[in-house]
C-alpha cells in the first residue's frame, strides 16, 4: 500500500504504523499488546490543501443494535484530514488479501470525498 501512495505522488513513512505492546489506556485496564493494530499514514498536498490520510487495517465498529464494540479484522478503514480541520472517515467492502488496484480504488475514493469538502 505504501508503494501506491508514493507512486501517486503521496509521501509516508516507510513501514507505516503499529500499536503499543503494552497498552493500558492511560492505566484504567491491564496492559494489553496491541502490536497487530496496524496502520498506514500519508500525506498530499491537493490544490493548495494539505491532506493527511490515515489507512487502518483493523475496523472498530459499534454493534449498531445494542452499541457493543466490535473490530473486523482484515477489513480496510480510513479517515482524513484536510488542512487540520476537515476530516471524514469511512469504512470499505475491501478485504484482505488486496491487489494493487484495489488500494488504487481506495485512495481515488478518499481523494473524491476530499474533493467534495474543498
Amino acid at each position: 500500500m505504501i508503494d501506491v501512495f508514493i507512486s501517486l505522488g503521496y509521501s509516508c513513512s516507510n513501514r507505516g504504523g503499529q500499536g503499543r505492546p503494552n497498552f493500558t489506556s492511560h492505566s484504567t485496564i491491564a496492559s494489553y499488546d496491541l502490536r497487530n493494530w496496524l496502520w498506514v499514514k500519508a500525506k498530499k498536498n491537493i490544490t493548495g490543501h494539505d491532506l493527511t490520510i490515515f489507512v487502518y487495517f483493523q475496523t472498530p465498529l459499534e454493534y449498531s443494535k445494542r452499541k457493543n464494540p466490535i473490530s473486523l479484522i482484515d477489513r480496510l478503514r480510513y479517515n482524513f484530514t484536510v488542512d487540520k480541520g476537515k476530516s471524514l472517515k469511512g469504512t470499505t467492502s475491501l478485504d484482505f488479501s488486496l491487489r494493487k488496484i484495489d488500494y488504487e480504488y481506495l485512495i481515488n475514493t478518499i481523494e473524491t470525498r476530499v474533493k467534495k469538502l474543498l
